[in-house]
């Protein structure tokens, strides 16, 4: 039996003024940081065998928090960045939806039948996303491993899990610092908590 544990980063300032972030490569805010360190004292006294990260600051800067309790080093890992939005990423929704409105209403819709300019398909990017999974997986095997990355990382991972037809991704919520759980069994992976920020809600309201 391997454990996942599925973290998405803390917040930043693109998050907070709603931009396409993609592989633009920013930090934590305050708001971001703060909630990596109450994640922090909520696993910290959990045993856990490995961390992984994606190789973007937003991602390894809260693994490092969420890590250190633990003692153990955080390996990145480029394959589980977010989607590349390319031209996309920086723009508020607001301002694509007044430059491109026929491109975000198609996205929103079904993210699966376009590509940002510049970007990645969405079926390239779940396709780096499972092979990662199932590469670390692999390493990891009986391990209690943590994996810290992007809402739309995870959006995708659960899609494929799932067994859900790519276009429906987006109907997942994967709030920063939610924590998700799937045990693999063999070949067989068993969500057994999704989206859990029970730990966060003394400190912030929505």
């Amino acid at each position: 039996m391997t454990e996942l544990f599925l973290i998405r980063h803390g917040e930043t300032k693109w998050n907070r003024e709603l931009r396409f972030q993609g592989h633009a490569d920013l930090e934590l805010n305050q708001r971001g940081i703060e909630q990596a360190q109450i994640t922090a004292n909520f696993l910290a006294e959990h045993r856990f065998d490995r961390f992984y990260s994606s190789d973007l600051k937003r991602a390894g800067q809260t693994a490092e928090v969420l890590a250190a309790p633990h003692n153990l080093p955080v390996s990145a890992r480029k394959d589980l960045r977010e989607i590349n939005y390319g031209d996309w990423e920086g723009q508020t929704y607001r301002q694509l939806w007044e430059q491109e409105p026929q491109s975000l209403e198609k996205w929103s819709q079904d993210p699966s039948a376009i590509k940002p300019p510049g970007g990645e398909t969405l079926p390239e990017f779940q396709l780096r996303v499972v092979n990662s999974f199932l590469s670390l997986i692999k390493e990891s095997a009986g391990k209690r491993i943590v994996v810290i990355c992007h809402g739309g990382t995870l959006m995708v991972y659960l899609t494929y899990i799932l067994q859900m037809p790519l276009k429906l991704c987006n109907r997942f919520q994967f709030d920063h610092l939610g924590i998700s759980r799937i045990i693999v069994y063999e070949q067989n992976p068993i969500i057994s908590m999704l989206n859990n920020t029970g730990h966060l809600t003394a400190a912030f309201v929505p």
